[in-house]
């Protein structure tokens, strides 16, 4: 990508980076409002942005899909208030002809920018550190806005740490992060955060003791299993709505889990019984009068409450989508990541969260290089090993 193309970079970057801010404390400090109206500001440039870069382009049929996913966009903007698909469709369109890799390389740089700052801020007292204690626990956010939310942003450093690196990530690295981990976890006593942070470094350490025997490369290469990878989202999705069921009939399994995962389920069992499900999504407060989060971090079903039912089924078959990509291709760094995302989809509410999960911005490469991905997929392993298949049988 030559230099005099990185505009639409640089403006997803910025963007990203103002969502960020949004959700640390420094709207303690600077008004949460002058971040968004920043944010509006950079969405519109955008969108110009945009309009110019595709004013070349002769309008046929495969772009209704297109101008069908913005119309949704906006009718979200309209009745959840919500910028979020809106600006996710705008950054996969602005991004369509680079590369994975270079956009997953400027985000990283940026979230490991804007973490350091915020933690920063938050140990030398410049931050006024909220206090976030429950049930007699000490829990310190350390600058962002939920105890938990620190621990994903590392989580996600990580995931992308593991894919610029792949094989070539070290040992040294892998034990840092798990440092890190524990460090976070002694500060915001986020259980289930650093219990999915540490299996991702176990599947990471995994993946680098296997590597060297191809173990990943023939488990991944079945079609039964790239079955199963399509309906990983849908198959997560049941689960969802059956731990809230059986917590709801009072299930002593059921109402022990919702205790080890910091009351989930109870508050996912009051969203479907106090709250509507809608077409387009809704602008939902979260928060009771007491001031009290009572979101529901289940990603599957915040995005169901949040932004309706097209939005909820739409991000399940991008999901599939991905997922059979990433096995057509041969990517099998990209499969492990996508299969801990849908894990950490159970607790936390980051599936579509762009902002921090880049990983669903790899769309815009799989969508928009079809030669490029043809390209890619012989080369992949996934074809080598099924031709050596075909090579031996003959």
């Amino acid at each position: 990508m030559s230099k005099d193309k990185n505009g639409a970079i640089y403006l997803c970057v910025l963007y990203c980076f103002l969502e960020i801010m949004v959700s640390t404390e420094i709207i303690y400090l600077v008004p949460d409002s002058f971040f968004s109206l920043l944010k509006y500001i950079v969405a519109a440039i955008m969108t110009v942005y945009l309009i110019y870069d595709i004013r070349h382009l002769k309008y046929n049929s495969a772009h209704i899909p297109v101008i069908l996913c913005f119309f949704v966009a906006i009718c979200t903007v309209i009745f959840a208030r919500s910028l979020q698909i809106y600006s996710y469709l705008l950054i996969l369109m602005l991004l369509r002809n680079y590369s994975f890799k270079e956009i997953l390389r400027s985000m990283y740089i940026m979230l490991w920018a804007v973490f350091l700052f915020t933690v920063l801020m938050s140990l030398i007292n410049i931050y006024p550190n909220i206090d976030h204690s429950r049930n007699g626990t000490d829990r310190n956010a350390l600058g962002f806005g939920a105890p938990t939310l620190g621990q994903s942003v590392l989580l996600f450093l990580l995931l992308s740490h593991f894919y610029l690196s792949k094989k070539k990530m070290s040992y040294i690295a892998i034990a840092l992060y798990f440092v890190l981990f524990s460090v976070m976890y002694a500060f915001t006593a986020g259980r289930t955060g650093f219990y999915l942070s540490i299996l991702a470094v176990a599947v990471i350490v995994f993946y680098k003791l296997c590597n060297k025997a191809g173990f990943f490369n023939k488990f991944f290469s079945s079609n039964a299993l790239c079955l199963v990878l399509v309906a990983a989202p849908f198959i997560f999705l049941i689960f969802s709505l059956i731990l809230t069921y059986l917590y709801e009939i009072g299930l002593p399994f059921a109402v022990k889990l919702n205790d080890l995962l910091s009351t989930r389920l109870l508050l996912q069992m009051n969203a479907f019984n106090e709250r509507e499900i809608t077409l387009f999504g809704q602008d939902i407060v979260w928060m009771n009068e007491q001031g009290v989060y009572i979101g529901v971090d289940n990603s599957y079903l915040y995005h169901l409450f949040n932004y309706g039912i097209i939005v909820f089924l739409g991000a399940l078959v991008l999901y599939s989508y991905l997922l059979y990509e990433a096995w057509r291709r041969g990517d099998i760094c990209m499969l492990l990541i996508l299969s801990i995302i849908l894990l950490d989809g159970l607790v936390e509410p980051y599936m579509l969260d762009f902002k921090y999960n880049y990983f669903i911005l790899c769309a815009s490469s799989y969508l928009f290089a079809k030669k490029r991905l043809k390209q890619g997929y012989k080369n992949s392993l996934v074809f080598k090993i099924k031709l050596k298949r075909k090579e031996h049988t003959a």
